[in-house]
C-alpha cells in the first residue's frame, strides 16, 4: 500500500560533469558539513565523469530531503554544489488492504472522513459509489486513501470532479433556434410545439431571406415546461446564390440552364479560386483551381438534374450556385 519513494536502502544517482581533471567528489544530505568535510565519492580521475552512486538511504526518517553533491579537479577547486530534492516514504510492513475511505473538498483527518469497506486483500479492483446528492453544482475535489491490516494509511489520492445541475424533469414546450451566432438563451427565434417527453420528426420554417450565400449554421435547443433549457445541437447548411447574386461578387456563368458547357468569368483573378461540381446527393464531380480570368466547364456528359457548383474564395464565405441541366 505504502509506496518507497526510491530503492529501499539506496539512492542512485546518475551525474555528467567535466572540468580540467576530477579527482575526487563528495556528497551529504540535508544539513552541509562544509567543503572536504562529507561523504566522499571516489572514481578514476578523468576531464569528464559519467557515474553512479549508490547512497544509503537507511538512517533518514519519512518525509523531505535534500541531496548535495559536488566535485574537486586536480587543482584543488571546488565546483557548484548540486542538490535535487527527494522524498523518503514511510516503511511500512507487507499486510492486505482491509479499509479505506473518502471525502470532499476538505479533508477532515486521516481516519475522520467517509469509510468504505471490502474484502481483505494485496491489491484490489473496487467499484465504490459516492453520493452526490449534497454537493453543489461547479468543481469538487474527491479524496480517497487505503488502510493495511496493520493500521497503516496508504497516501491520499485526489482526483478534480465537476457536477453539472440537473434540470427538472417535464415536457417539451419550446424550441428555440438561431443561425449563425448565438445571442443567449430565450433570445432567439421560439416555436412553439405540442408538449412532449420526446420530439422527433418536427419541421417548422426557418427565415434565411437576410443570410448571404455561403456556409451557415442552424442551432436548435429546447426547453421544458418547467424552463429547462437541452444543450444545443448545430446543423451546417449552404445558401444558394442565383445568376445575379454571383454578378455581384465580380463573378459571371452562363448559361443556366446548361447543357454541354458552362462558362465562367471574373473580374478579379489575382487569387486563385477552388470550384467543386456536386450532385443532387452531395457527391464530388469535379475539384479544380480556377487560377484565371475564364473557365469553361464541360457539363455535356452529365445525366439530366440539379447541381451545386461551390465556389471557394481563400478568406471568404463560399458561394454556392445551383445549375440544372436539362
Amino acid at each position: 500500500m505504502a509506496r518507497a519513494a526510491f530503492i529501499p536502502g539506496l539512492l542512485l544517482l546518475a551525474t555528467l560533469v567535466q572540468a580540467q581533471q576530477l579527482q575526487r567528489g563528495e556528497y551529504f544530505v540535508d544539513a552541509d558539513p562544509g567543503f572536504g568535510n562529507a561523504i566522499p565519492i571516489s572514481f578514476t580521475s578523468a576531464a569528464q565523469v559519467d557515474l553512479q552512486v549508490a547512497i544509503p538511504m537507511g538512517g533518514l526518517s519519512p518525509g523531505g530531503h535534500i541531496l548535495g553533491i559536488r566535485m574537486k579537479d586536480n587543482a584543488g577547486n571546488w565546483g557548484l554544489t548540486n542538490r535535487r530534492a527527494f522524498t523518503v516514504a514511510a516503511s511500512v510492513v507487507g499486510g492486505n488492504l482491509v479499509a479505506g475511505e473518502y471525502f470532499f473538498d476538505n479533508d477532515p483527518g486521516i481516519g475522520n472522513a467517509t469509510p468504505f469497506s471490502f474484502p481483505a486483500a494485496q491489491q484490489i479492483a473496487y467499484t465504490q459509489a459516492f453520493p452526490m446528492a449534497s454537493l453543489s453544482p461547479g468543481g469538487h475535489v474527491l479524496g480517497l486513501r487505503l488502510r493495511d491490516i496493520g493500521g497503516h494509511w496508504g497516501l491520499t489520492n485526489r482526483r478534480v470532479f465537476i457536477v453539472q445541475q440537473q434540470a427538472p424533469g417535464g415536457d417539451i414546450t419550446t424550441l428555440e433556434y438561431f443561425l449563425d451566432v448565438d445571442p443567449g438563451f430565450g433570445n432567439g427565434v421560439m416555436v412553439t410545439t405540442t408538449a412532449a417527453p420526446v420530439i422527433t420528426d418536427l419541421l417548422f420554417d426557418v427565415l434565411t431571406d437576410t443570410l448571404s450565400g455561403g456556409a451557415h449554421t442552424l442551432f436548435v435547443r429546447a426547453w421544458s415546461e418547467h424552463g429547462a433549457v437541452s444543450i444545443t445541437n448545430a446543423l451546417s447548411f449552404d445558401v444558394l446564390v442565383g445568376i445575379n447574386e454571383l454578378a455581384a461578387h465580380g463573378i459571371r456563368a452562363w448559361p443556366n440552364p446548361m447543357v454541354k458547357e458552362l462558362f465562367l468569368q471574373r473580374d478579379d483573378f489575382a487569387t486563385p479560386l477552388h470550384l467543386t461540381l456536386l450532385d443532387a446527393q452531395g457527391r464530388s464531380l469535379l475539384a479544380t483551381q480556377w487560377a484565371g480570368a475564364q473557365f469553361h466547364l464541360q457539363v455535356g456528359q452529365l445525366s439530366a438534374g440539379n447541381y451545386l457548383l461551390v465556389l471557394q474564395r481563400e478568406g471568404k464565405v463560399p458561394l454556392v450556385l445551383k445549375l440544372v441541366k436539362p
